[in-house]
C-alpha cells in the first residue's frame, strides 16, 4: 500500500470519528442534566476537543492535497492537543493515537538527492 493511500483512508478515518462523535457526546451529555456545573464541563470540553478535532480533519485534507509534510506535522499536533483535551473521555485517547502514529507512517520520504555520475 502506498503511503499516500495511507494517509488518504486516515483522512477518511478521521473525518467519520469527526462526523460519528459529535452526535455520539451530544447524547452522552444529557445524562448530566441533573448535574450543572458536571455538565458545563462536558459541554466545555467536547467543543474545545471536537473544534481541534475539526481543524486536524481540515489540516490533513490539506496535507493530502497539497502533499505537503508541513501540513500533516500541523495537523498531528493539533489532534495531540485535542486528544488531551478529550482525556476525560477515554474514548479520544483510542482514536487520536492511532491516527497520529499512521499520520508518521504515511508522511513521505525525504527525496533522495540525485548524485552527479
Amino acid at each position: 500500500m502506498k503511503r499516500s493511500q495511507i494517509l488518504l483512508f486516515n483522512s477518511i478515518l478521521l473525518s467519520i470519528y469527526l462526523v460519528g462523535s459529535i452526535p455520539f457526546y451530544l447524547t452522552e451529555g444529557s445524562s448530566l442534566e441533573r448535574f450543572p456545573i458536571a455538565s458545563a464541563i462536558y459541554v466545555y470540553i467536547i467543543v474545545f476537543h471536537e473544534i481541534f478535532v475539526l481543524l486536524a480533519t481540515f489540516f490533513q485534507w490539506i496535507g493530502y492535497f497539497s502533499k505537503s509534510r508541513g501540513w500533516i506535522r500541523f495537523a498531528n499536533w493539533t489532534l495531540l492537543a485535542g486528544g488531551f483535551l478529550g482525556i476525560l473521555l477515554i474514548i479520544p485517547i483510542f482514536v487520536t493515537i492511532p491516527i497520529i502514529f499512521i499520520n508518521m507512517i504515511s508522511k513521505s520520504s525525504k527525496k533522495k538527492k540525485e548524485t552527479d555520475s
